[in-house]
């Protein structure tokens, strides 16, 4: 018979682990398929307000909230995550074709939602029988889509998980070009947490968008799939969810507030 350990070191051994796994980047801790040793993400910063451990004060965890905040979100500092499978990720790229019409079943998009392959995630939520919120899954997600395209590492929207979408285009103004979509989706089939932590005053919600590392954006290496199936000739994107409700907008290069750099 091998050696036995007691209860109290089983669950410190289990929190150790979900400790491990709350830091954007710690050296010697667990790796997400994709990115350096050591990393779980790739964002400027980790809200540790959400963990369920929060690390302890490390430098390599940097940069962080008050450093972007000091440096007016304009940070200089290298990404130690910066992801070793492309920029933008695969897995992590969206696009929008057409809606979805119940009589010619025209369902074309992606948009970005909570990772369930996220290590950070698994710890943190899934694997302790929760379920994170846009919000809290941001800098940990995974585009999934409705249709015949999926880009490489995006995962099929599972059936019934949107329950209504619809489109808008503005492709007549140059400058401004933008193709948007919005609906609602089923937070149940999804395994998202939409349930209001302060109902009529905050929904929970969140937002992804690819705004660069530099100025601190939680999804720098997200993005827009550019190919002839996605949405050539955009380049940016700003999607928004919470409380069942979705809404994302793909743009032409040059649409970023001043300070971007796309």
């Amino acid at each position: 018979m091998g050696p036995t350990i007691s209860a109290a070191a089983a669950a410190a051994a289990v929190v150790l682990v979900a400790h491990h796994a709350s830091a954007q980047f710690l050296s010697g801790g667990p790796t997400q398929p994709g990115l350096p040793a050591g990393c779980l993400g790739s964002c400027a910063y980790t809200p540790t307000r959400f963990l369920r451990f929060p690390p302890k004060s490390d430098p390599r965890q940097d940069p962080n909230i008050p450093e972007c905040r000091q440096t007016h979100w304009h940070i200089t500092t290298a990404d130690p995550c910066y992801p070793l499978d492309g920029d933008p990720r695969p897995g992590q790229q969206v696009y929008i074709k057409d809606e979805l019409h119940l009589i010619c079943l025209k369902k074309n998009f992606c948009i970005n939602l909570p990772d369930p392959d996220s290590i950070f995630l698994q710890n943190n939520f899934y694997n302790v029988s929760k379920l994170p919120s846009i919000v809290q899954a941001e800098g940990y997600v995974r585009s999934f889509c409705m249709g015949s395209y999926i880009p490489p590492g995006a995962k099929p929207m599972p059936p019934y998980a949107i329950r209504s979408a619809h489109v808008l285009k503005n492709l007549s103004t140059k400058g401004s070009m933008y193709i948007q979509i919005h609906g609602t989706m089923d937070c149940d089939i999804l395994r998202i947490n939409c349930t209001q932590s302060s109902p009529g005053a905050y929904d929970d919600g969140g937002q992804y968008d690819n705004g660069p590392y530099e100025s601190c954006g939680k999804e720098p290496y997200s993005g827009v799939d550019k190919s002839s199936s996605g949405n050539p000739g955009f380049q940016n994107y700003v999607e928004q969810a919470g409380d069942g409700i979705f809404c994302m907008r793909v743009c032409e290069p040059g649409t970023m507030i001043p300070g971007y750099s796309a």
